[in-house]
């Protein structure tokens, strides 16, 4: 079964974001939604996977102990549910700044460790939060930002420089209309879908490319692969660029020549070049 294409994701800090900041929270009662939070997360909710991630150095400070942070957000992730609004995963920096952890932000520990548990795509995703750190946060691994006046956010609003990934908003709701406008392949992914779908069928798939444009088609498929020559105009000797996504899909694909392998961008992805249509097709 081919992998699914990467998720995006939003990056939800929580005191000063989605509920008020009110200090250290030791009880679901401590806790204020924002009048906007709710309404605007269930606009996002369909076409992203939510997290929070929160510094919680009360604490390493013994001020809080792990399981009343622990119960506080247990309470907000189900009120969340209980709007239809899913949070995919809570992650807790549970230490002071001065204890030098890899987790506290804007460290991305945990952009990294929700990117490989979900299948996210970082570049499509977005951090928001109250403070210049949540800013670095996403900055740190080229995710866009925006930046919130609540909370701490009047505060150190003059720390943060707004521009093309960085967007000020004054609430949660303002926050949301700027995403859902400047969401990167937004409407593409039904295209890409559509495209998955032609293919699978044994058609052909035009895309750009660096040179001028590409024809896809699934390797696996003769016929579509002699269509390749005959619209291309290609001598059947000629090698074709056959990209795979794992290397078992190599080691099971017949008819490879001289195959070169690269890993440009993509651990795992293969490029090989050699398949010809006298190799392919019996």
């Amino acid at each position: 079964m081919p992998p699914s294409l990467p998720k995006a994701a939003i990056f939800f800090d929580r005191d000063g974001t989605l509920i008020e900041d009110r200090g250290y929270l030791r009880s679901p009662s401590d806790v204020v939604f924002y009048r906007e939070t709710i309404s605007a997360l269930q606009k996002l909710k369909d076409r992203f996977l939510l997290f929070i991630v929160t510094n919680q150095s009360g604490i390493g400070l013994g001020v809080l102990t792990p399981e009343e942070v622990e119960e506080v957000n247990r309470f907000i992730v189900n009120t969340l549910a209980q709007a239809g609004v899913t949070i995919s995963a809570v992650y807790v920096c549970p230490h002071t700044r001065d204890q030098g952890c890899e987790c506290i932000k804007p460290n991305p520990y945990f952009l990294f460790k929700a990117s490989e548990a979900f299948q996210l795509d970082l570049s499509r995703s977005c951090v928001i939060g109250d403070h210049p750190h949540d800013v670095e946060f996403g900055r740190r691994v080229g995710t866009r930002a925006v930046y919130l006046l609540t909370g701490h956010g009047e505060e150190h609003a003059n720390e943060v420089v707004s521009g093309s990934e960085v967007f000020v908003a004054r609430n949660m709701g303002e926050a949301v209309t700027w995403i859902l406008g400047h969401s990167p392949w937004d409407g593409q992914r039904e295209k890409i879908e559509q495209a998955a779908r032609v293919i699978k069928r044994g058609g052909l798939v035009a895309f750009p490319t660096e040179t001028v444009y590409g024809l896809g088609a699934d390797a696996f498929q003769p016929l579509a692969v002699a269509r390749i020559f005959e619209v291309k105009r290609r001598p059947y000797f000629d090698p074709l660029i056959v990209h795979v996504a794992r290397h078992e899909e190599k080691r099971t694909s017949p008819g490879y020549g001289d195959c070169r392998a690269s890993n440009r961008g993509c651990p795992d992805a293969q490029s090989s070049s050699g398949l010809g249509l006298n190799q392919r097709v019996g």
